[in-house]
């Protein structure tokens, strides 16, 4: 099938709205006021679902992943942008590597049709030159909430036996972007819940109970920022000497918590009540 200019202008609203309806929009970090609708009838949406929900006669028009670009905030300038650098270790931005643009262009970019695993997201930007399939969701426990006690090695053995890996901080940098930090956190929740609780006591967490629906990213990954600590891949070795790895988001009654939020003081065999796990695969 061959479609016209003409069909094209008037389909593609109708096709975008339908495909939106219902979608929440949270408000962009450091971009508070911006007018979506004036940016993008395809907001939040990825280039795979785009390209299902507009079918092949549409598959060469890419414009979608130029309008998810137009709504990232600004992932390198770190925590400053938004003043919640305080005495806090927190100084997290995204590091383009030399090579990245290169590889991105080289792997066909964000406009070919790409397909994620179930329960996972697609997020492409090629402002940052970046792609990755992103779990949608926290690990959950068997009552269905974000689970903690995660040290870097066991999320990584987790993700491993679903055939997938830790995200870099870039890609997961990425796909926290948008995530508005006062949708995601407790402030009503008293801590700590349980005085002189162990750190592995996972019923500190009850106030995740409570679901937190607008705590979603341009991309519609949840829970990215103030619920759980999530491992992101790499350790290092910090000033004396010792393997550290890094953990980003914050924790729930931790007001600092942003998607520029880091924690880099706890080994990869550290674990408790507030570290969570999200996995990622390459598309």
């Amino acid at each position: 099938m061959s479609w016209s200019p003409l069909k094209l202008a008037e389909l593609l609203p109708l096709v975008a709205a339908s495909l939106l309806w219902g979608l929440p929009t949270p408000g962009l970090v450091g971009q508070a006021g911006t007018a979506r609708a004036e940016t993008s009838q395809h907001q939040g949406l990825s280039c795979n679902q785009l390209h299902g929900g507009l079918g092949e006669g549409l598959k060469g028009l890419a414009q979608h992943c130029a309008d998810v670009d137009n709504l990232l905030p600004d992932l390198t300038a770190g925590c400053a942008a938004i003043g919640s650098c305080g005495k806090t270790n927190n100084r997290n931005k995204f590091k383009p590597q030399p090579n990245d643009k290169t590889k991105f262009a080289q792997s066909g970019g964000c406009e070919q049709n790409l397909n994620c695993p179930e329960g996972t997201q697609l997020v492409c930007s090629k402002k940052y030159s970046t792609k990755v399939c992103m779990d949608i969701d926290l690990k959950k426990d068997a009552k269905g909430l974000p689970e903690g006690n995660f040290s870097y090695h066991k999320c990584q053995d987790y993700c491993r036996s679903r055939g997938m890996r830790l995200p870099t901080n870039n890609e997961w940098l990425l796909a926290s972007a948008g995530t508005e930090s006062n949708l995601c956190l407790y402030p009503d929740a008293v801590y700590p819940i349980k005085k002189g609780a162990p750190m592995n006591d996972l019923s500190v967490n009850q106030p995740l109970r409570v679901p937190r629906p607008g705590c979603v990213s341009i991309y519609k990954v949840r829970d990215m920022v103030g619920v759980l600590g999530q491992w992101v891949e790499g350790t290092f070795k910090n000033s004396k000497g010792h393997t550290r790895g890094q953990f980003n988001g914050g924790l729930w009654p931790q007001k600092a918590s942003t998607i520029f939020y880091r924690t880099v003081a706890h080994g990869p065999g550290y674990s408790d009540y507030s570290i969570g796990c999200r996995c990622a695969s390459s598309p």
